[in-house]
This record gives C-alpha cells, sequence and structure tokens, in this order.
C-alpha cells in the first residue's frame, strides 16, 4: 500500500513538472513572437510604400493585403503596430510594458477542501484575500444577528415624514402634534433586519462576501493580479457609499488592497526572473 501511495505520488509530480516546463515554453514563444512582430511590421512598410506611389495607374489591393499599407495608410493611422516593451515610442520615451500573466503556484497533493484552501494560501496575496473573505462572513453575521445598527439615526426624518404625508394645513398640525407627544424610541441600536427590508438587508451582507469570493476563485488564475486589484476597489467603493454600516468591512478592503500588491509584486519578480533566463 505504502509502495503504490509512492509511486502514484511521483507521478503526480512528474506530471507537474512536465506541466510547468510546457507552460514556461508557452510563455517564452509567446514572448518571442510579441517582440519579433513589430520588427516584420517596420519591415513591411517601405515595401507597401513602395507599391503605392501616386501617378502609377494602380489602386492597391484591397482584402487582407490592404492590412500591410505603412503608416499612412488608414488601417495603419487606425492600427498602428504595437513597439515592443522598452523600445522607443513617440518623442523618444520607452513606450510602456504590456502587463504580464500571473502564474500560480503549482501545489503537490490538493484534494478535497484542505487541498484547495493550502493552494489558495499558498499563491501570491492568497493569505490575505482569504482574510478578507473571514471579515465579510463576519461583518455579514455581525449586522444582521447582533444589534449594531444605530437606530436612532433614522428617527431624524420622522417629522418631516408626518408633515408630507398630511393633506392639508389642519391634518399637518394635527399629525405634528401627535408625533410629539408620542414616546420617542430611546433604544441605541438594532439588527440591520429590524431597521432595514429583509431582502435589502440580506442583499447588503451579502456585498462584500461576493466581493471577497471572486478574489479568493481568481487566485488560481492568471488574471489574479487584476482580479485583485478590482476586487479591493470594489471594496473601497462599498465601504465609501455605505457610510457607517460599512466600516465593518474597512478590514477587509485592506486586506484585498495587501493581496493585489503582494499579487503584482510576485508577476514583476516572476516577469525578471523570465527576461534575465
Amino acid at each position: 500500500m505504502a509502495a503504490d501511495k509512492d509511486a502514484a505520488k511521483r507521478r503526480r509530480q512528474a506530471r507537474n513538472r512536465q506541466e510547468r516546463i510546457s507552460r514556461q515554453k508557452r510563455i517564452e514563444a509567446a514572448r518571442r513572437s510579441e517582440s519579433a512582430r513589430p520588427a516584420r511590421t517596420a519591415a513591411a512598410a517601405p515595401a507597401a510604400k513602395g507599391t503605392g506611389l501616386k501617378g502609377s495607374g494602380s489602386k492597391p489591393t484591397a482584402g487582407k493585403g490592404a492590412a500591410a499599407t505603412g503608416s499612412g495608410g488608414l488601417l495603419g493611422k487606425l492600427f498602428p503596430p504595437r513597439p515592443a516593451a522598452g523600445a522607443p515610442g513617440e518623442g523618444g520615451r520607452p513606450s510602456r510594458a504590456q502587463p504580464s500573466r500571473s502564474v500560480p503556484v503549482e501545489v503537490d497533493d490538493v484534494s478535497g477542501i484542505r487541498g484547495a484552501l493550502l493552494t489558495r494560501m499558498a499563491q501570491p496575496g492568497g493569505r490575505a484575500a482569504l482574510l478578507a473573505l473571514f471579515v465579510a462572513l463576519v461583518s455579514a453575521v455581525t449586522l444582521l444577528g447582533f444589534s449594531v445598527v444605530p437606530i436612532a439615526a433614522f428617527e431624524y426624518y420622522g417629522e418631516t415624514v408626518v408633515e408630507a404625508s398630511a393633506d392639508g394645513e389642519a391634518e399637518q398640525t394635527d399629525l405634528v402634534a401627535r408625533f410629539e407627544d408620542a414616546d420617542p424610541v430611546t433604544a441605541g441600536s438594532g439588527r440591520l433586519l429590524d431597521v432595514a427590508d429583509p431582502i435589502f438587508a440580506i442583499v447588503f451582507s451579502l456585498v462584500p462576501i461576493v466581493i471577497s469570493g471572486i478574489a479568493v476563485a481568481a487566485l488560481t488564475k492568471t488574471t489574479r493580479s487584476r482580479t485583485l486589484l478590482v476586487s479591493a476597489l470594489a471594496a473601497a467603493l462599498f465601504v465609501f457609499f455605505a457610510q457607517g454600516i460599512g466600516t465593518f468591512f474597512i478590514l477587509g478592503v485592506f486586506a484585498l488592497g495587501f493581496a493585489a500588491y503582494q499579487s503584482r509584486k510576485a508577476d514583476a519578480a516572476t516577469a525578471a526572473q523570465a527576461s534575465e533566463g
């Protein structure tokens, strides 16, 4: 039994090693093709200019050949060739480098919930993203199950609502007098379900969970850095527009921002190592 487990583990390690080698070869091939593309386009430009002189009586060929015209053509102006990373651009300044894709970290023996958790914890920014998801769950449970939402904040508009609901001045005076004579609500706080519509309360509590869940799900994908950055910005907007209630998720915003920073830093190190190799 032990020999079978060791053999299966060796086969799995060999398969993972082969996948890593194949992925590295594809990345290197893509970089070579992108660096060679501007050179081919620049070499084809003089030839295209030579065939498009005025007075020759010939018209440029329509179709796929028209896309190979120089920068003076309409398609050349609309779709100029993309320079390679680091090549001088307009005004002699270096062109903007293309963003590198994230490379997920391979983890052996991934199976079940524990394996999925370990895989995501091994990714750059994985622990911070999982922390944000945990904070979102705690925030939702706190808002829905505990008396943490101030009720007194909703009493400020009480008299205004009473005045607006009256049909005439006499009825308005009577309603305002009855409103002022009524016993005020002195409770300091309550559950979100008590002060808001249940559907709104549930949806409001699920928003941070959805944002953090998308970030955690993207940890093992090549779009990890971009998804983490977008999730951090979305969480920050949620906290900003939710005002005081959204502060329960403020720690999750910082966690997602730190996760995006760690992922970007790891991608930059991987790209530098690949260029040196």
